[in-house]
């Protein structure tokens, strides 16, 4: 009988014969089980080689300033898994994430999920339960096949590509960015991060119809000013890297996806 989360991380460690299943069939199956394809009122998934989890901590920052209730997923977790899992900046609690392991194991039925897919389904229930305004989605490797592209998002990041996970993801940038731009969604948003993105990400958005708001562009981040656009007007703010320990690209793409979400409030950018 597993009771204890060290338990419950054995089990979902044992249960799939693959480390990285790269396929939507089966965590889809049970999301929907679940009900937890939308896990917030708005949702924005976030790739890339480099930066994701300084984007996502960036989201978050500016999430907790305009007063906007969130849930932020990022791995791998470096001490404990509940690192994964936070909710308005407090780490999920052992018990919160047995539940929802609790809860998966009861709807899956003999289908198989990988440790990361559990996971995956355990941070999106948990914020599905704490009715939230926002969920910011780190995708874990690649974007088409992650597990967390099972959602419905309604916006996505992509920050810089550069070669890795060669064995999944193909061994050239233009492989690597199809991979990344699996996360795009027809006539969505896309806030592309990268300075020199490979072309199959540009054709991607292209033949989605995705409006794309590119840094250089419509955002970026020039000797401590930060811009971003909003309702197609160009806005600014004085912000030096020495009140932020962010990447300033990643929180110049972070402003702006919170501004396109309508959730930015620019007085009080961290």
């Amino acid at each position: 009988m597993r009771q204890t989360l060290e338990q419950w991380l054995d089990y979902i460690g044992g249960l799939h014969p693959i480390t990285w299943d790269l396929t939507l069939d089966r965590v889809s199956e049970v999301a929907q089980r679940l009900g937890v394809v939308k896990p917030a009122r708005q949702v924005v998934l976030v790739a890339g080689t480099n930066g994701k989890g300084s984007c996502c901590e960036a989201l978050a920052d500016l999430a907790t300033s305009a007063g906007v209730s969130f849930g932020v997923t990022t791995s791998p977790h470096l001490q404990r898994f509940n690192e994964r899992i936070r909710i308005n900046g407090a780490e999920a609690t052992d018990q919160q994430i047995v539940s929802a392991f609790e809860q998966i194991e009861s709807v899956r039925a003999d289908i198989s999920l990988s440790y990361f897919e559990f996971a995956c389904l355990a941070a999106l229930l948990l914020f599905k339960e704490a009715d939230l305004d926002l969920a910011i989605l780190e995708i874990g490797l690649g974007g088409r096949l992650d597990a967390m592209n099972l959602v419905d998002p309604d916006l996505a990041v992509i920050l810089p590509i550069a070669l890795d996970h060669q064995s999944y993801l193909g061994d050239t940038l233009e492989a690597i960015g199809f991979e990344k731009a699996g996360i795009l969604r027809p006539n969505g948003t896309l806030v592309l991060a990268d300075p020199e993105p490979p072309n199959s990400i540009l054709a991607e958005a292209a033949r989605q119809r995705c409006r794309v708001r590119r840094i250089g562009r419509a955002f970026d981040w020039v000797d401590g000013e930060v811009s971003w656009m909003a309702a197609d007007l160009r806005q600014s703010l004085n912000l030096p890297s020495t009140e932020t320990c962010l990447p300033s690209g990643s929180l110049a793409a972070a402003v702006q996806a919170m501004a396109e979400l309508g959730l930015l409030n620019p007085s009080r950018v961290p």
